[in-house]
């Protein structure tokens, strides 16, 4: 076999040695410029006919395997059949499948120029359906691949690929796991060796089976025959002890004879079953049986056709044969060992470098390619819980900070393919569903970015084909030009307009929906809705924010400019000088600086002036059907980018005044809006929406919320500790689970309408199948070592889904889904529609009969309202009592009494704010006015300390006095208990007041006694103290006895049941004397 590797070498070798080859030639040393005709020879080579050479098979020798050859692909054979070099083959892994088929159709469709002419009848007799093809780079000739083209080859390269894959594990083991070494005893051996752990007895083998596989035998289990056969039946609260019983052993000579019987032994569930059911049946001619057969034969079906009969009934009813734990288990994957459900991690999307101890506040996918992300970074999420201080300066983040969004292509996950800058922190982003070039943002101070990339990402996603002198010279030139400052990057995208920051929202945006295309919101808040057939210029481009500060605004980025806005527009543009370099100017740079919102909403609470803060904004808008288009992938994978293009239809939806809103204090409600009839003079109008319901659930702020794609009525919201579904209709939640730890996003499945998958603040995901199971999750799993502030899944169709799970630390996570949430069936969303209905109409029933008991027992409800009523009386009175007492020891001591400690309302910050301001302003007051008068503060206090030591020392001598006097009473009381005990009986009863008769002699009910004794107490009929402690006794007996009267107390003694109880633990304890 010729080594074709080994002669190349050897050839380029020997061009290399040639001195020849130094130096360059001259055009005088050229044949052309010898003659310039051809010469004779040349003329009878030309007659002599060319015999072309059928090309040969270079197999290669020195890998060392049989069946190797080599091939040269050019760069369109490596894309066509899969192959390309650093996408599909890499140094590092070189060898790839490729299927047979695709080879063989490109040999038929360039016959005389593929590059597998060579080994054309070896692939066709290749016997299996894909072929091995590595990639091996050579410095000394063109040929970089070698394809197996025999089944021995093929399978000698795998077993070297596994070779050298399980010596990479186990030098990477080897470095984790070290092998302890050899011991070397310097005298702590036997310390050691004392220490160490041994088995003084063999160990038990013990041996399992699988009861649904294997023959089972169930015998019966006595207590008399077990050592843990007791157990003590101790009180309720009390320790758990077994009563073990003692062993006693003993030994015997006497060994019982082993008898083997095989009747005895044999299988009672035999695994063949093919002498009960594949048995053989050949019809039997009767006229060839002589006389005495015959008349055997009726006489055995005479005698035996009963028992017959009865054996065939048997067998039909039971199976003797057949294993009855597999009939038992209904369904057949409950047979089967349950397999993990997971999410796995695909790739990380992080950069160090441009963002700097920032997290994922927002995220959204691209709506016709699959796999592009677009993130927005800030200071902290909106799920994040902070507490104290901050620590940044906002003023310098608002104006120097490194405020960028990131665009991300799941071809690379170490750099983004675009940076979007900003001048303001940008707190939540949306992409056109009409236009993907057309990216909006919300600051954080209020006002609305747009970005306008068209045909930025394939710019910077094209690949620039050179030559090898070509990209060394490149590569040269830049290394000499460091010092040159680029003054175009092709990545960094700037805003091509901004709002007007007098017209803008004056908070953070918290969230940006759009508004369905074929509806529109004009300048009065009216909902216009456009024709079927309406193109796509026509369509409406508005979307509307959610701000802080309490309001909604919808924007129109097919707004028309007022004249004095387009005129100073005009000056602007006028005024700038033109510049050869910049790029060609985006049509929405007209919106820069004047873009303003056409309506907005005032969202209040109700019987409020106080606004809300938005934290999160839900509105239906009904997705267009997308269809792809080319270039269509060779395979399935996520890298493999798939595109496509929306179907403009309208959809059989009418836009209502209707939004979802969610405020930071736990509320979760819908509002409405009317618009206005005629048109005002106002440049931006003002409506305050009207709350249709609210509700409050959550313990904390709502920061996430997500509709069912398959049912848009589902509304899923995070919130604190708690989680609920809603229906947008309805104004109580269908279901709502509270955790131990707080919920940080959430989000619905792609696929299966009954997934909901929610994150926590530990990191953990939470996926919720209502079909299986609504009490609790389905299966829980840990993703991250902290918060997730975010839960994206992927729109549009990829294989497999993918899920981005942002994590605490800046990066995108990208998970693939498990094959079990990718199942998708219709009846899931019929069943999905009917728990919903069937939700509400619990809670309506459940409304309903709550309320007709309340209207049936009107007495109890009285009753509880009053015992309430005492009791929010009660500890009023005793909390003014404590504010008073703290007041006057306050005065006492000389300090400036403080308001109590109690839960205060959000709007109470402004208030007591100016409290405080107000008591500094008092004491800078006082500090002048000493100051004018030439007083110091220092010598006043130093002249005033012997006075106030008087008056302390007088203060506490007469609160000493105060204690005693108090004491008195019960100083008196036991004196006399001490010296006279017999006269003490007599004297408690004559203390006693006579109690007051009533006027009518009648037998008072529980609530006119407590209203009459109430009466008199506000009254103030007592005139011995004693006497008001009494009736305070009478009033509280009387609370209790009305409590006791609504909760019975149910005896739970039963006489038979102890006698039974105490003569089985006689029994024990005899057995256990007779043992010992």
């Amino acid at each position: 076999i010729r080594d074709w590797e080994k002669e190349a070498k050897k050839k380029v070798r020997i061009e290399m040695d040639d001195p020849s080859i130094g130096r360059r030639k001259t055009i005088y040393d050229l044949a052309s410029y010898v003659s310039s005709g051809p010469s004779v020879s040349d003329i009878l080579k030309l007659s002599i006919p060319e015999i072309t050479a059928e090309p040969k098979i270079r197999y290669s020798v020195s890998i060392g395997m049989p069946g190797i050859a080599q091939i040269d692909l050019s760069p369109l054979t490596q894309k066509i059949v899969g192959c390309v070099i650093g996408e599909d083959v890499t140094t590092e892994y070189p060898w790839v499948h490729v299927k047979k088929d695709i080879i063989e159709d490109n040999i038929d469709l360039h016959s005389e120029s593929s590059d597998f002419l060579p080994v054309k009848d070896e692939i066709s007799a290749f016997p299996d359906t894909k072929i091995l093809i590595g990639y091996a780079p050579s410095l000394y000739e063109k040929a970089q691949f070698y394809i197996c083209l025999t089944e021995e080859g093929r399978n000698a390269v795998m077993r070297s690929i596994q070779t050298q894959r399980e010596d990479h594990e186990n030098r990477v083991r080897n470095a984790v796991y070290k092998s302890p070494g050899q011991w070397h005893d310097l005298g702590s051996g036997a310390e050691v060796d004392a220490d160490v752990v041994k088995n003084t007895r063999p160990l038990l083998m013990v041996s399992t089976a699988d009861l649904l596989n294997v023959p089972a035998n169930l015998t019966d289990r006595k207590a008399d025959e077990q050592r843990d056969g007791y157990i003590e039946l101790l009180p309720y609260r009390q320790t758990f002890e077994n009563v073990w019983r003692k062993l006693v052993s003993r030994s015997t000579q006497v060994i019982p004879r082993v008898r083997h019987n095989e009747a005895q032994t044999g299988p009672s569930i035999p695994a063949n079953s093919w002498f009960q059911y594949l048995y053989e049946y050949e019809t039997v001619d009767l006229s060839t049986y002589p006389e005495d057969k015959i008349d055997s034969l009726k006489d055995f079906l005479r005698r035996c056709t009963d028992e017959m009969c009865d054996q065939i009934l048997m067998n039909s009813m039971w199976d003797i044969y057949g294993s009855d734990y597999a009939n038992l288990v209904r369904n057949e994957k409950d047979t089967q060992v349950p397999m993990p459900i997971s999410y796995k991690e695909h790739q990380s999307y992080y950069d160090g470098k441009i963002i700097v101890d920032k997290v994922i506040n927002d995220l959204c996918w691209h709506p016709f390619w699959t796999g592009i992300a677009i993130a927005t970074y800030t200071q902290h999420a909106t799920s994040e819980h902070l507490i104290g201080p901050k620590t940044y300066d906002e003023v310098l983040l608002a104006g120097e900070g490194n405020n960028r969004i990131l665009i991300w292509s799941f071809t690379d996950c170490l750099s983004p393919k675009l940076i979007l800058e900003c001048p303001r922190e940008v707190t939540s982003i949306a992409v056109c569903p009409l236009d993907s070039t057309i990216i909006v943002g919300g600051c954080a101070n209020g006002q609305v970015v747009v970005w306008h990339i068209p045909g930025k990402i394939e710019q910077v996603e094209a690949v620039v084909m050179q030559t090898g002198a070509q990209a060394k010279y490149s590569i040269a030139m830049r290394n000499l030009m460091t010092w040159m400052r680029q003054t175009k990057e092709m990545s960094l995208i700037c805003p091509v307009a901004m709002s007007s920051l007098k017209y803008s929202q004056k908070a953070g945006i918290t969230q940006i929906i759009w508004v369905p295309s074929h509806h529109k919101v004009d300048k009065n808040g009216r909902i216009v809705s456009l024709p079927e057939d309406a193109t796509v210029g026509d369509l409406s481009w508005q979307f509307a924010t959610a701000s802080q500060d309490g309001t909604i605004a919808f924007w129109d980025l097919k707004c028309r400019l007022a004249e004095k806005d387009a005129s100073r527009h005009n000056r602007r543009k006028k005024a700038k000088r033109s510049d050869i370099t910049t790029q060609p100017l985006s049509p929405f740079k007209i919106l820069d600086r004047v873009f303003k919102p056409d309506y907005i909403l005032v969202v209040q609470y109700p019987d409020e002036s106080r606004r809300v803060v938005i934290t999160m904004l839900s509105m239906y808008n009904p997705k267009f059907r997308k269809k792809q288009v080319e270039p269509f992938p060779v395979r399935d994978d996520v890298t493999i980018r798939k595109y496509y293009r929306p179907i403009i239809e309208k959809a059989d939806y009418a836009m209502e005044p209707k939004m979802l809103v969610g405020t930071v204090e736990g509320e979760f409600g819908c509002i409405t809006w009317e618009g206005y009839e005629f048109a005002t003079d106002v440049s931006v109008n003002r409506e305050t929406a009207r709350w249709l319901w609210m509700k409050r659930t959550h313990d904390g702020p709502v920061t996430h919320s997500a509709r069912s794609k398959y049912y848009h009525r589902v509304v899923a919201t995070v919130g604190g500790k708690i989680f609920a579904v809603w229906r947008d209709d309805y104004g109580e939640p269908l279901v709502w689970k509270k955790s131990s730890v707080r919920y940080t996003a959430c989000s619905w499945g792609s696929f299966r309408p009954t997934v909901l998958i929610l994150a926590r603040v530990d990191g953990t995901v939470e996926i919720w199948d209502f079909i299986v199971k609504s009490h609790e999750p389905s299966f829980t799993q840990s993703v991250s070592g902290r918060i997730i502030t975010g839960i994206y899944t992927h729109q549009l169709p990829l294989e497999p889904q993918c899920i981005g799970f942002c994590d605490f630390t800046g990066s995108l996570r990208m998970f693939t889904a498990p094959r079990v949430l990718l199942t998708y069936d219709v009846s899931d969303i019929e069943w999905m529609k009917k728990f919903v209905d069937r939700q509400v109409q619990r809670i309506k029933e459940f409304k309903a009969w709550q309320k007709t008991w309340r209207e049936t027992n009107p007495q109890d409800i009285e009753m509880k309202k009053k015992l309430v009523e005492m009791e929010g009386e009660k500890k009023r009175f005793e909390a003014e009592e404590k504010i008073k007492v703290d007041m006057v020891e306050t005065a006492d001591r000389g300090i400036t009494p403080t308001r109590p400690t109690a839960r205060r309302k959000p709007w109470q910050f402004l208030e007591e704010t100016k409290a405080r301001w107000m008591s500094m302003e008092v004491k800078r007051m006082q500090r002048v006015i000493l100051e004018q008068k030439g007083l110091r503060k220092d010598v006043l206090e130093r002249q005033r300390a012997p006075i106030l030591r008087l008056r302390q020392e007088a203060r506490t001598k007469k609160r000493k006095i105060r204690e005693i006097l108090n004491l008195q009473d019960k100083i008196f009381e036991e004196t006399v208990v001490f010296l006279f005990p017999e006269q003490y009986q007599e004297r408690r009863e004559t203390l006693l007041p006579p109690l007051p008769v009533p006027a009518v002699d009648r037998r008072l009910t529980i609530d006119e006694f407590i209203k009459q004794e109430i009466a008199l107490r506000k009254e103030g009929v007592f005139a011995d103290p004693d006497e008001e402690i009494i009736y305070n006794f009478l009033e509280v007996q009387t609370e209790a006895l009305a409590k006791m009267k609504s909760t019975p107390f149910e005896r739970t003694f039963n006489w038979r049941k102890v006698l039974a109880q105490g003569k089985s633990g006689k029994i024990g304890v005899y057995r256990t004397e007779e043992v010992t």
